[in-house]
């Protein structure tokens, strides 16, 4: 005869976390972008922005195309954008 015992553990329930979701606020205020032209071309840019923190950049060429670049802060009140070839083009810093 064969022994057909099957052991079963009953393990207490997992803890559950709570979640509380609500409304999203309301955005804070917006200052005005910032818009630089380099009118020579250069492989660095340096753009004095004064917005007085890190802002995001979009950069594109003097023909519109949005351009990928490295942009680095300096500060909060500087940054640089640096390109593989001498380009012309605007900044725009929000």
């Amino acid at each position: 005869m064969s022994d057909n015992t099957i052991s079963v553990r009953v393990l207490p329930p997992a803890p559950v976390a709570t979640v509380l979701i609500s409304e999203q606020g309301p955005p804070g205020p917006r200052g005005e972008p910032f818009f630089f032209r380099q009118i020579s071309e250069s492989m660095e840019w340096m753009v004095a922005h004064n917005l007085g923190h890190y802002p995001l950049v979009s950069v594109s060429d003097s023909a519109g195309s949005v351009l990928m670049a490295q942009v680095n802060n300096i500060d909060t009140n500087n940054l640089t954008v640096r390109f593989n070839l001498p380009i012309t083009g605007t900044a725009s810093c929000v």
